[in-house]
């Protein structure tokens, strides 16, 4: 199965030079980095004794640092018709939780985000002492490697970015995509800052999305961002169309559930009809309901 995966992989990437040369770039740095090593498999080795974890590429073309990331699929299952995923034990959440962080990240005056790529937690145990701020920023308002932090003050909020990136220096991570409602916290490389992004309405030109939403800074506002639909006609619309679209709305923190829920119902009536998945939808009671 993962080798069947992986000659997929490469016909597409033989079919896209741009996309070869950033899958290749970004499997190279996992190697110089150390994260993976050539294996050379001993005579005596059965296939049994080992996974072999298929991978594909997700592009995001808005992202200010890396456009393509390989991820490798765990949910996979293997010959046994057993996963990785699932030979796995499962135990408690460990990320807080994401009203929470939100909340506690605008109850501070200078708001303060950042991500710091390749970051595991347990450096803030290592040097709490050298690093008091740092290490209650990162162990606190911490969603996997986001930073939701802050400080009523702009001094205490510059001294915190900075400690976190000398803690975070000190075991090899970076801090980039820094954010913040202060522009005096923000005096930041512009490789470190997060991207502003310039949209039509000058009422919002300064964006940066948090936890799936999307947050400005300049007015302090959170709102929801929703992607492009697929088509412009109502009578372009299909089974499958429509289910797409639903399953490409972002909602980590439910505040779109009534949204969602509606769009769902939709979707059931849908499926009632027995349409074909590129049937285009007729009926104009359901067309008006979709719009």
């Amino acid at each position: 199965m993962a080798k069947k995966r992986f000659l997929a992989v490469e016909r597409r990437l033989d079919r896209d030079l741009s996309l070869k040369t950033q899958y290749i770039a970004f499997m190279r740095e996992y190697e110089q980095m150390n994260h993976m090593a050539e294996v050379t498999p001993s005579v005596d080795e059965m296939p049994s004794d080992a996974f072999y974890l298929p991978h594909h590429c997700v592009l995001k073309p808005m992202s200010t640092t890396a456009k393509l990331r390989v991820v490798f699929d765990g949910s996979a299952e293997s010959s046994s018709d057993v996963s990785i995923n699932q030979a796995q034990i499962v135990g408690p959440t460990i990320q807080n939780d994401l009203i929470s962080i939100l909340l506690k990240f605008r109850s501070f005056r200078y708001a303060l985000s950042a991500d710091i790529p390749k970051m595991y937690r347990q450096l803030a145990y290592d040097k709490e002492q050298l690093y008091p701020l740092a290490a209650k920023a990162v162990k606190n308002p911490f969603y996997i490697d986001d930073m939701l932090s802050g400080a009523d003050s702009e001094e205490e909020a510059i001294e915190l970015l900075q400690q976190v990136r000398d803690m975070l220096h000190s075991g090899g991570y970076d801090v980039h995509k820094v954010c913040s409602n202060s522009s005096a916290v923000l005096q930041e490389p512009e490789d470190k800052r997060e991207r502003i992004n310039k949209i039509d309405d000058p009422e919002i030109n300064m964006l940066m999305k948090t936890l799936g939403i999307v947050w400005d800074p300049t007015t302090d506002n959170f709102t929801i961002s929703l992607p492009k639909m697929q088509v412009s006609q109502p009578s372009q619309l299909t089974k499958r169309i429509l289910l797409s679209e639903i399953s490409r709305i972002f909602d980590p923190l439910g505040f779109l559930g009534p949204v969602l829920t509606t769009a769902k119902l939709v979707m059931r009536e849908v499926w009632m009809l027995h349409l074909k998945w590129d049937e285009v939808l007729r009926t104009c009671e359901l067309l008006v309901r979709v719009s």
